[in-house]
């Protein structure tokens, strides 16, 4: 479990990065979100074969968060599944607004950072 939650520490830390955002590299951007989707996945999946309180508290918020805003990662092609479970279309990523898919992964406050914390 702890090795999945590091992972998406990690994922969603490399998100965060201004370097990221100032190439504006849009198949680096890609690379990053379906990595963090995959990321996110298995921490899902990893809290469901443990009995650890504390991670199906925290999984718990972080599928609350992801709930909440789902609009906005639908918006740019990440759906969220009956099973909680983050997909991601990467066509529609590929025609999304940079900028949106910026505000949903890097700040303090956003998303991404929020998701980092549990």
């Amino acid at each position: 479990m702890k090795t999945e939650a590091d992972s998406l520490k990690t994922a969603a830390q490399s998100l965060s990065k201004a370097d990221l955002w100032e190439e504006n590299d849009t198949e680096k951007i890609a690379k990053a979100v379906k990595n963090f989707a995959k990321e996110y996945n298995d921490v899902i999946t990893q809290t469901g074969k443990t009995s650890s309180k504390d991670a199906a508290q925290n999984v718990q918020f972080m599928n609350g968060m992801t709930n909440t805003m789902s609009k906005a990662l639908s918006k740019v092609g990440i759906t969220v599944g009956a099973d909680g479970k983050l997909s991601v279309d990467e066509e529609a990523l590929g025609k999304a607004d940079t900028s949106n898919i910026k505000s949903l992964f890097s700040g303090a406050s956003s998303y991404g950072a929020q998701i980092e914390k549990y």
